[in-house]
């Protein structure tokens, strides 16, 4: 197996493996650039996946609105690399599925018929949050223009499909915890 490393302490870590060098070759490997040496090691181990807090409607589950999902096409390249936590802080805050389609208007959560909705989406969006810090997470992946996860873009409150920029009530929340947000349409930087 070659793996491509970077020496710390006696530790080499790279390309989701640590490789415990023992010290008399530890020495004669610092400083190499690019090396593709034989390594005499004690272990090998699987470096743990860094946890990132996914909208679960990208994962394939139909908990939107409407009752649909919005699979992420890049979601098997992601789970190479993460352990994806899927959430959806509608359905946590107590919201059925299918539900009316609910957007922000002056910092307010209001479904389609009028309703108020925020306190559901505050709820839904500190219990996500909850998950995301239980399970480590400091990034998120989540979908574009919801009420809840938008992150850019949301609708404009008038139910008539125009986008203003903003921001979701749980993209909010995890911007103000100092994750680090992608959108769905534009998660190049998780995949880079």
């Amino acid at each position: 197996m070659n793996i491509s490393c970077t020496i710390i302490g006696n530790v080499c870590a790279g390309d989701g493996y640590a490789i415990q060098v023992e010290e008399p070759y530890r020495k004669g490997l610092q400083g190499l650039e690019g090396f593709s040496h034989i390594l005499v090691v004690w272990y090998a181990w699987p470096m743990k996946k860094i946890p990132i807090v996914v909208s679960a409607c990208l994962l394939g589950r139909q908990c939107r609105y409407d009752g649909s999902s919005v699979p992420f096409p890049q979601a098997v390249m992601l789970e190479e690399r993460y352990t994806l936590i899927g959430v959806c802080p509608e359905v946590l805050g107590g919201l059925q599925t299918p539900r009316s389609p609910s957007e922000l208007l002056d910092g307010r959560v209001m479904s389609r018929e009028g309703d108020d909705c925020t306190e559901a989406f505050l709820r839904g969006a500190q219990r996500a949050l909850e998950i995301a810090e239980e399970s480590g997470c400091k990034r998120a992946l989540l979908m574009d223009r919801s009420p809840s996860c938008g992150y850019g873009v949301v609708y404009d409150g008038t139910f008539s499909g125009i986008l203003i920029p903003g921001k979701g009530i749980f993209a909010s929340l995890l911007e103000s915890k100092g994750f680090m947000i992608n959108s769905s349409s534009h998660p190049e930087a998780l995949l880079g």
